[in-house]
């Protein structure tokens, strides 16, 4: 288990009152291409692809280096990835086939483990620079330029664009622990989704809508025999474990179609295989089987020859509250195949339904205390709560 410690330990929103987000993306029933992975059978770990089947296993990268966490961009057309060269883990970027390998970063520090935003357009990864032994998330340009700091102070990892292009999900000992947490795409408002207690949480990734994010429960050390994939809605609730009894199952991802889910499995010391399932665990089926380490699938996205352009719009934009309990519902526009969801940023807000269906309801606690505020996230937009002071009472004084 050398390998897995020393890889885990370096990787860990009416025309008035409406608003209108706007982004190129892609209707969700786009198919399933290749499924990309690392595999050292070779002598070096390499990125591989195959066929959904597992056929057709490819060496792509196919050179001396160490490649890695090969991820595809929204186009299916490139794939970065994360290599050693020049004694140094820097992100690179090659096409689907492998050719026209161009390096992204060369910082002095290693830079790993790439995701890219939905348009394409960006590049999230983790770094190790300009902090002493922090791994802080930043963000660069498809082709390198721009690269700056979105969240530091922590050890982050594992970031992930939403397909809507509105949020990141990642992994963070901020807090303690090792939990799953999400911010919006310009690294504000972070929310923890789990509760480690003797859990470490990791590697977690969005479902094509947006609405569920799988992600990987470990207890006590990889290879344990507790690993589990497990899935919850996006904001937090709802946690469902779809390989209970089955052990040793960690990185999960989605298919583009939303139906399965490719992950890493843990054989022996030396074996990891690549397998997939359907989205509620059944139907486990093993892709590769040569006796090496094969790690961290991910699966390539048909881009649609007609890509759907998506405008949000929420109405209203915010509501009042008396200080007793309520309940609203707040309407989401937006085209045919465009998905979106929601999530509430105080505790004292409950999302209750409607998530994705053009409406959302949700309800607020009775209010004890003082004038309160709180926000959702709906659609990629901020919607506005405020709840008047409660009515304290006040104790008699008689006077004799």
């Amino acid at each position: 288990m050398k390998y897995l410690s020393i890889l885990f330990l370096l990787i860990f929103a009416s025309l008035i009152n409406a608003q209108t987000l706007i982004f190129e993306s892609e209707k969700p029933s786009a198919s399933n291409g290749k499924i990309a992975f690392h595999s050292d059978r070779s002598g070096v770990n390499q990125i591989y692809t195959m066929n959904l089947d597992g056929s057709n296993q490819t060496n792509i990268s196919n050179n001396g280096f160490r490649d890695i966490f090969a991820e595809w961009s929204p186009d299916g057309s490139k794939i970065a990835f994360t290599s050693r060269r020049n004694n140094n883990d820097d992100i690179y970027v090659m096409n689907a086939d492998g050719s026209n390998q161009v390096r992204l970063t060369t910082n002095p520090d290693e830079d790993s483990i790439p995701s890219w935003s939905p348009d394409g357009r960006k590049i999230i990864y983790q770094s190790f620079r300009g902090a002493t032994f922090k791994l802080e998330l930043y963000t660069m340009n498809a082709d390198g330029s721009n690269q700056t700091l979105l969240l530091g102070g922590a050890f982050d990892q594992f970031a992930k664009y939403s397909p809507d292009g509105t949020r990141i999900t990642f992994t963070s000992n901020r807090g303690g622990g090792s939990n799953v947490w999400v911010m919006n795409a310009d690294g504000t408002n972070l929310i923890r989704l789990t509760n480690s207690g003797n859990l470490l949480f990791f590697d977690a990734a969005w479902s094509p809508d947006s609405s569920k994010i799988a992600f990987s429960v470990e207890q006590f050390g990889l290879g344990s025999g507790t690993d589990d994939i497990w899935v919850m809605n996006a904001d937090g609730s709802n946690q469902i474990n779809l390989t209970a009894g089955q052990s040793g199952n960690f990185y999960p991802y989605w298919s583009p179609d939303g139906t399965k889910i490719v992950f890493t499995r843990f054989n022996s010391e030396s074996n990891f295989d690549i397998y997939s399932m359907n989205a509620d665990g059944s139907g486990r089926l093993q892709l590769t089987s040569v006796g090496s380490i094969n790690w961290y699938p991910t699966w390539q996205r048909i881009a649609s020859s007609n890509p759907t352009v998506c405008s949000y719009s929420i109405s209203p934009t915010s509501q009042d509250f008396s200080a007793a309990a309520g309940e609203f519902t707040v309407t989401v526009a937006t085209q045919t195949g465009c998905s979106y969801s929601s999530i509430s940023n105080n505790d004292f807000i409950t999302i209750t339904g409607g998530a994705g269906g053009g409406t959302v309801t949700f309800t607020v606690a009775a209010n004890s205390g003082a004038v309160r505020t709180g926000t959702l996230f709906i659609a990629g937009q901020t919607f506005t709560v405020t709840q008047a002071a409660g009515v304290k009472s006040r104790k008699r004084v008689r006077f004799f």
